[in-house]
């Protein structure tokens, strides 16, 4: 199953275009494919000693976000981004 979804991505990204992560200043972010949104973020969250803890009531700030790039032989140029909570 999960290889279908994996093909079915890829041929989508032949098709439309190329993949774009865009991330705002709160660590919400959005991957799009040519024009088109494909998957939005929802809130970070995790349980600790019985408490959540989460982005949305600014109990897990965001502190950082960073970017690096690189190239890789088989899928070309490619930007990373870190988000530090």
């Amino acid at each position: 199953m999960y290889v279908l979804v994996l093909l079915l991505l890829i041929v989508e990204c032949w098709s439309w275009g190329n993949i774009n992560v865009v991330i705002d200043d709160k660590g919400g972010y959005n991957i799009t494919i040519g024009r088109r949104i494909w998957l939005r973020s929802s809130r970070t969250a995790i349980y600790v000693d019985n408490q959540w803890y989460s982005s949305d009531d600014n109990t897990l700030p965001l502190t950082d976000i960073s970017y690096t790039s690189g190239f890789d032989p088989n899928l070309g140029v490619y930007r990373d981004f870190q988000l530090k909570y």
